[in-house]
């Protein structure tokens, strides 16, 4: 009885820090962050809590990219990204984290923006799950740590970043979530 207490205790701690993380709003210490150089300075903590028959890519582009934003908040957004594709890999597989310039279309108007993608070859996702996955609390995991936030939290901070986030999955074939930001 006591451990099951103590697991009900941690899992709300767990899922409070979570709730207070995606209720904070919009990012407090923004300033410019090369982009590029920040996912690459964060493989060696990703490499770590990815299992070693995971292989993992990184494919950025050479130049700087710039993006006013709050350094911590993109990590944070990587790492959540990068854990719900170990997810859905399980035991092998290959994730693919990439940071590029789309082309634009010359007539387009607005800002410029940079993609910062995870790519994973794991289960993929249904329509059904497709449709909801941003929404706080589903998911599609079972057991210890499964909370629903990890995408909920991903679509707030990059919506705070005047950004968007798009996902491409198909069951069997893997999942693609791009998140677009301004330069």
């Amino acid at each position: 009885h006591l451990r099951r207490i103590r697991d009900a205790g941690e899992r709300a701690a767990s899922l409070t820090t979570k709730l207070m993380a995606f209720t904070r709003g919009a990012p407090k210490a923004r300033e410019l962050v090369n982009i590029s150089v920040l996912v690459h300075d964060l493989m060696p903590m990703i490499r770590r809590t990815i299992e070693e028959s995971i292989e993992i890519e990184l494919m950025t582009v050479d130049e700087s990219i710039w993006v006013d934003a709050d350094p911590i908040e993109i990590e944070r957004i990587v790492l959540n990204l990068v854990a719900n594709a170990r997810d859905a890999i399980g035991r092998t597989g290959r994730i693919e984290i990439g940071v590029e310039l789309p082309v634009t279309d010359p007539k387009k108007t607005g800002p410029a923006q940079v993609v910062l993608w995870v790519k994973d070859d794991g289960e993929g996702m249904d329509i059904d799950s497709r449709s909801r996955v941003f929404e706080p609390f589903f998911t599609t995991r079972k057991g210890k740590g499964a909370t629903g936030l990890g995408l909920s939290i991903v679509y707030g901070l990059v919506q705070a970043l005047d950004g968007d986030v798009f996902l491409d999955s198909e069951k069997g074939l893997g999942t693609r979530v791009e998140v677009q930001l301004p330069i």
